[in-house]
Order: structure tokens, then sequence, then C-alpha cells
């Protein structure tokens, strides 16, 4: 029942991971002002989405009820841990990507405004 609900967010968290490994020199070269612009957007959209997704899916599967009841709080939580732990192996493991603390504020918006699109939608339904 858990990933029946949640096989979503987990396959979109698999993508993330996949994109955030992607050595650099594999990755299109833009110009400083893209970057700038289009890049904290990606990693504040794809952090959305993945919020957006988990808590959805936590709110309707019925394993575990903590997971139910604080769905919107856990997404968020998970998905700012996981943004920063992504950020760290780019670092640690990745000889030609660092990792980024305004990658990780951009991550942490991302969750932040996924949770907040959420609520909005959702708050009578999901938000009792």
């Amino acid at each position: 029942m858990f990933l029946k609900y949640n096989f979503a967010g987990i396959s979109w968290a698999i993508i993330i991971f996949i994109l955030c490994m992607i050595p650099g020199k594999d990755m299109p070269d833009i110009s400083f002002w893209e970057l700038f612009t289009f890049e904290k957007a990606a990693h504040s959209g794809v952090f959305g989405v993945l919020v957006f997704q988990l808590a959805m899916g936590f709110y309707k599967q019925y394993s575990f009820r903590i997971l139910r009841y604080h769905a919107l709080q856990a997404a968020v939580m998970i998905s700012i841990i996981y943004g920063g732990l992504l950020e760290i192996l780019q670092h640690l493991l990745l000889a030609d990507r660092i990792g980024d603390v305004m990658d990780f504020i951009a991550n942490s918006i991302g969750a932040l405004a996924g949770a907040a699109t959420f609520h909005l939608l959702f708050k009578s339904i999901y938000l009792r």
C-alpha cells in the first residue's frame, strides 16, 4: 500500500538523484546569467514537485500513521534533508562538481513552495 501511493514521489527522488550525480563535464554549457536565472529555478522546481508528490502519497497511504497525519511536514523535512545530502554527495563523490550552499537554499525554497502550493490546493481535503 505504501509503495502504491508513493511510487511517483520515490521515482521523482531517483530522477533528482540521477540528475544531481551527472558529472560536471557532461552538463550543458550555460552562461553566467542563464545559470543564475535557470539553474536555481530548476532546483526549486524539482524539489517543489518532490514535496507535492511525497505529501500526496503520504496522505493517501495507511501503512504509517505518522506519515499520514503529518504528510506535509514530513514531505518538507525529507525533501530538505535529501537536498542537503545530495549537495554533500556532489561535493564528496564528483571531482568536477561541488556542493553548493546556494543550490541547497534553492532546494529548500522549492520544498517550501511545494508545501505552500499543496496547502493552498488541498487544505480543505487533506489538511483537516
